[in-house]
């Protein structure tokens, strides 16, 4: 997980909305169903709201201002019933064993998870990774914008931009769903690795992006995509941060991006589906 300033969340609790309907029109649903999607969580009914709590970490660069009320916000609409714990670190994760949470989501620098507490539902360890439920989000909604698309041009062909954790989850996914997947990452022995993991195809141009039109951006660069780069066909799924395309790009290409979302939100339908409540017949999707 890239750490995210104060500046990249800012605002999401009360556009969770309107960012979303917005969105809605380039991959058919909303965060929470792409999230069903993306986890495999196929249940139907009113499911239980789970008691999840939010532990602030001071670790590393210290809090990041607005992190814990945005993913209480974004559960909230999962249909959890979350809270932020009022003490930090240790402190904050006694308080949500205490305080009887089923999941705890934690953040510091480097990585984002969430877990069961030991022993709360059964002897297996329960837990979700934000950058590999990201990179399984993203590329899901990648693979909606293509089949939403009547543009028949190079549909089996997706480039992935970054072979850090999100990419690497993002290109396992996409070549199991059978896409002819080719990866670029500027250290080209990293992106060598994840090709030949995932079995897809090594890109060495670092202006390759110019000749797909369905990309996973999986970097943390922001605006090197500029609008003579894309087509009104072209189709972007980016989780990285900073938003890979410029504001031009932007409104020229199909680009779907929220900074928190659906990573947190995968995340969590991952964690419902270990604790064997709606997962779909015959998949596991675990991330």
């Amino acid at each position: 997980m890239t750490r995210l300033d104060e500046s990249d969340i800012t605002g999401i609790t009360a556009a969770l909305s309107a960012h979303d309907r917005a969105q809605i029109g380039l991959v058919g649903m909303d965060y929470v169903q792409m999230a069903h999607l993306a986890s495999g969580y196929g249940f139907v009914g009113d499911e239980r709201a789970r008691r999840v709590a939010i532990v602030p970490v001071t670790a590393g660069e210290g809090l990041i201002g607005g992190f814990g009320e945005a993913v209480c916000a974004i559960l909230t609409v999962c249909g959890a019933s979350p809270f932020v714990t009022q003490g930090t670190d240790v402190t904050g994760l006694q308080e949500a064993l205490v305080g009887g949470a089923e999941l705890v989501f934690m953040a510091d620098d480097d990585s984002c998870i969430a877990f069961a507490p030991t022993g709360a539902h059964s002897d297996a360890v329960i837990t979700s990774d934000n950058s590999s439920a990201t990179g399984i989000g993203f590329a899901t909604a990648l693979e909606q914008m293509i089949e939403r698309s009547s543009d028949e041009n190079d549909r089996h062909r997706v480039l992935v931009l970054g072979a850090g954790a999100v990419g690497r989850a993002a290109a396992i996914h996409l070549v199991q769903r059978g896409f002819d997947t080719a990866v670029f990452d500027l250290d080209e022995q990293r992106g060598r690795a994840l090709a030949e993991l995932c079995g897809g195809r090594l890109e060495q141009d670092a202006r390759c992006f110019t000749r797909y039109r369905n990309i996973l951006d999986a970097t943390n660069t922001g605006s090197f995509i500029a609008a003579d780069d894309v087509t009104m066909g072209t189709r972007i799924a980016a989780p990285g941060i900073p938003l890979c395309v410029t504001a031009e790009a932007s409104s020229k290409a199909q680009v779907y991006h929220n900074p928190l979302e659906l990573g947190i939100a995968t995340m969590y339908f991952d964690c419902l589906c270990q604790m064997g409540s709606g997962m779909e017949q015959g998949g596991d999707k675990r991330v």
